[in-house]
């Protein structure tokens, strides 16, 4: 789009509007969006929606961010119509890239699992969080880790549905939700961002484990008595080890 109808046209800080994150990699001879954006210099791009593929989830904004370029998301409720709009894309990727995870042998296939953290009109400090067992026929065991962060401060949750022991039975399409409440610890008047890290690890009849991509989240803007979650890579630099205090 932008050879296309802005080739001659300066676009030196300014800013670029895209309902899905611009992707880093294309069949040759065509060029990444992430790529021509960084090359045509452009100063800040607002995202509509990161890429439903896990595999390739924020690539395309942490591209961008290593260049320099800032980046931004729509506001909630239009990146949730972005998301409605795009719901059967998104369920294609997620699966397809799930059924294409693979245990260190490479002979079994993973079953296709989603999960995340919902606001659905929950006010702070109470979060929900869901899990979808996506496969048709198989039964899924799943633990379910979440770590909390805000600025130096890790945070347990306390609750021992989240702690990466509980265990999660999920039969086939099955979607379960669960709530949190956040620790006394996160303070909502701190400029520091809250960040949360979700890691899920399935377990197999015959005692093998799959980890699955662990998915970051960080808190949005105030909207009202309202605050909300939004997907992003930031919070997946919260370390793994275990929660300094609770």
């Amino acid at each position: 789009m932008l050879e296309r109808k802005l080739a001659e046209d300066s676009l030196v800080d300014s800013t670029v509007y895209t309902a899905l994150e611009p992707c880093t990699e294309r069949n040759h001879p065509k060029v990444p969006c992430a790529s021509r954006i960084v090359e045509r210099k452009v100063k800040r791009v607002v995202i509509g929606m990161l890429d439903p593929n896990p595999v390739i989830m924020s690539r395309g904004q942490r591209t961008l961010r290593d260049a320099n370029v800032i980046t931004d998301f729509f506001p909630h409720d239009l990146m949730s119509t972005v998301e409605e709009l795009n719901r059967d894309f998104s369920r294609e990727q997620r699966t397809t890239a799930a059924a294409l995870a693979r245990n260190e042998s490479g002979s079994h296939r993973v079953p296709p699992v989603e999960y995340g953290l919902t606001q659905g009109g929950r006010t702070l400090p109470d979060v929900g969080f869901q899990i979808w067992n996506q496969s048709e026929t198989e039964v899924v065991q799943a633990q379910v880790k979440i770590t909390l962060a805000q600025g130096p401060l890790r945070c347990s949750i306390p609750s021992g549905h989240y702690d990466g022991k509980f265990v999660w039975n999920l039969n086939p399409r099955q979607l379960v939700g669960g709530h949190f409440r956040l620790p006394s610890a996160i303070r909502y008047d701190n400029p520091e961002r809250l960040r949360a890290r979700i890691d899920v690890t399935l377990l197999e009849i015959h005692g093998r484990k799959h980890q699955l991509l662990p998915v970051g989240w960080i808190h949005g803007l105030k909207a009202g008595d309202q605050w909300y979650f939004e997907p992003s890579i930031e919070a997946l630099d919260i370390p793994e080890e275990e929660p300094t205090r609770s």
